[in-house]
């Protein structure tokens, strides 16, 4: 009875550590949740501080008087060798190993060794990577062998020791095979205790992962939601709003300005919708949760959606709720109707200038008659003649402005100074300000370099903005013609001291037939422009009222000039 009560005491120690192991792993885990260790760590220092007390009260609880029962506390001992790191598994060996010396009663202190389990130390730390990474039923077996390889070590010792009691005998083995049974059910249950815990955290730790994966996707789908151009809504199955994002709150304010998101979260949708909307609206829900998706363009006062109605399913393949969107289609239709009207217009364009053309060949000949008609008439018809023929030459200045507005055709260009081009037209020039009482001023930087540009296109664009800045002067008004050089381009200012533009105004100035004189075509400007754009180039507009107006047309310089007019004799050549 003797061994009984021992075996029974040595195991109720022993398996102590499961129980605190258990008890202490989710306090501790707990407690320490947030702190600087991780939660490996954690579980080591509860390991250890189970370990530790298992270990000690088996040694301190021994009985001299059952030898052939070995203490326990070698259990636990295996336990933190094939589960803990290296470092925590030989402090705990150390420990046992002078806690051994200290408390046990026999003087062998060999056997005191080889009792304590010490001895098994180094193949347990061997074996222990191995044994972390197996199954729990290899565990097992590894943690049953260790303990078993154990319980023969004590034997042997004993019984080679001489130290088996008289009352010893051969009926008393499964007493002793009994106790090595039992203490490999304690080695499981610890075993077992441990593994549990290990799965909870790394459960625990998988969990955690997965809600902060979560919960980032779940902002993700949030913010994609609250802030995609598309009004959205989110609907229980009763039609109840669960969510709506900005862009369908800005829909409803245009209705209820006052409206808050709050005011709208739990009211069901038929009470927001317009009323010619909403039988179209529920029909839509019903299909949805029928499980089709209802798609329609639907158009409220001025302003046309695309909206569509699905069902949300949950995994199960249920319908959990309703997803409302709707997209603003307005300036999409409009711009669908602009692309007609400008494809109608590119049409009319093209027949308008194959008419013109056509025009100009009558006018001619209607010219050349009223000239001859002249010679033959009276002096006295004269001024009838030359009123006619003045209105015939403006019509046909009108019709070649057209054209050349109209036409996109490529332009051929040459090797020309602009200067050249700007003292060509000098005489010209003074002759119209002379006429007005009005003055000219060149400003030519001569490190200006030669262009690559069509002369006549650009003689045109002078032209055209001097008598624009002429025209916008009184008498004694001062035009300046002047040139200047800006990094890689060449810049050409035609300046006049008029009146200004408005401010307003500025931005219509290039578009096409708009004009502020009382006989203007809106042409010369949208000229100037399109031949500044075949020139790769760019003309700007500043004006001050009451001091007069500036167009600035800056021209590329051509850094490989040579390239380009080899490139140039290539192209004719071809």
């Amino acid at each position: 009875m003797t061994e009984i009560r021992e075996q029974v005491l040595q195991l109720l120690l022993a398996g102590m550590m499961a129980g605190l192991f258990s008890l202490l792993a989710d306090r501790v885990n707990d407690l320490t949740k947030g702190k600087p260790a991780s939660e490996e760590q954690r579980h080591e220092w509860i390991l250890a501080g189970s370990c530790i007390p298992a270990i000690f009260l088996c040694l301190l609880f021994r009985s001299d008087q059952a030898p052939l029962i070995p203490h326990l506390g070698f259990i636990p001992l295996t336990a933190a060798l094939l589960y803990a790191r290296v470092s925590t598994a030989f402090i705990l060996t150390l420990l046992t190993a002078i806690g051994s010396l200290l408390l046990a009663p026999d003087p062998d202190r060999m056997a005191v060794l080889i009792d304590s389990g010490v001895l098994l130390a180094p193949a347990a730390l061997v074996f222990s990577s191995r044994f972390k990474q197996g199954k729990p039923a290899f565990k097992l077996t590894v943690f049953s062998v260790f303990i078993l390889a154990q319980f023969a070590l004590h034997y042997i010792t004993v019984l080679t020791a001489g130290d088996t009691p008289d009352s010893f005998s051969l009926s008393e083995v499964p007493v002793y095979l009994g106790s090595a049974l039992f203490s490999v059910l304690t080695a499981c249950l610890i075993s077992f205790m441990i593994e549990r815990a290990l799965n909870n955290r790394r459960l625990r730790s998988d969990l955690e992962q997965t809600t902060v994966r979560l919960q980032l996707e779940s902002g993700k789908l949030k913010a994609y939601l609250e802030y995609m151009p598309s009004a959205t809504a989110i609907l229980d199955r009763q039609g109840n709003i669960i969510h709506i994002n900005t862009t369908m709150l800005e829909y409803y304010r245009l209705r209820i300005p006052e409206l808050h998101k709050e005011d709208i979260v739990g009211v069901h949708f038929s009470t927001l919708a317009e009323s010619d909307r909403l039988q179209e609206l529920a029909l839509s829900f019903d299909k949805a949760l029928q499980g089709e998706r209802d798609t329609k363009i639907s158009k409220s006062g001025p302003y046309i959606y695309l909206s569509s109605i699905s069902p949300i399913y949950e995994p199960n393949g249920e319908i959990m709720e309703v997803l409302y969107v709707m997209q603003d289609m307005t300036e999409l239709e409009m711009l669908r109707s602009e692309m007609g009207n400008v494809e109608r217009l590119s049409l009319v364009g093209q027949m308008a200038a194959g008419i013109t053309h056509e025009i100009r060949n009558p006018m001619a000949v209607v010219r050349g008659f009223l000239q001859l008609m002249r010679e033959k008439s009276p002096v006295s018809l004269d001024h009838y003649y030359l009123i006619v023929m003045e209105e015939l030459d403006r019509a046909n200045g009108i019709i070649n402005d057209f054209l050349s507005l109209a036409q996109n055709r490529i332009v051929e260009k040459e090797d020309s100074h602009l200067h050249s081009l700007v003292q060509e037209l000098v005489p010209l020039l003074w002759a119209d300000a002379n006429l007005r009482g009005q003055s000219i001023e060149l400003k030519l930087d001569d490190s200006v370099p030669n262009l690559y540009l069509n002369p006549k296109e650009i003689k045109q664009l002078i032209l055209n903005l001097a008598r624009n800045g002429m025209e916008a002067m009184g008498d004694k008004g001062m035009l300046t013609i002047l040139t200047r050089t800006d990094g890689e381009y060449v810049e050409l200012e035609v300046r006049d001291t008029g009146s200004g533009i408005p401010a307003e105004r500025i931005g219509k100035l290039f578009e096409p037939f708009y004009t502020t004189k009382a006989k203007g075509t809106g042409l010369g400007l949208s000229l100037c422009k399109r031949i500044v754009e075949r020139h790769h180039g760019t003309i700007a507009v500043h004006s001050d009222e009451g001091a007069g107006t500036s167009f600035v047309v800056r021209l590329r310089r051509l850094a490989d000039y040579p390239a380009a007019m080899s490139e140039l004799q290539g192209s004719k050549e071809a």
